[in-house]
């Protein structure tokens, strides 16, 4: 499967979104969301215009 190249933050955050994680906090260029289901499990994003490959793996 080919990863997708060049996906802007606000895109990533907007699909976890949908998939029920939460924005808890955002300090200086990074995002943090939070997912509470079991077992509840937190992710950070940073801001950036175009995200790298190695963010998804």
């Amino acid at each position: 499967m080919k990863l997708p190249r060049g996906i802007p933050s606000t895109r990533v955050i907007r699909m976890l979104e949908t998939l029920h994680y939460n924005v808890i906090r955002e300090k200086g260029s990074h995002v943090r969301l939070r997912h509470q289901g079991s077992p509840a499990h937190s992710i950070t994003v940073p801001k950036h215009d175009s995200l790298k490959i190695g963010t998804f793996l």
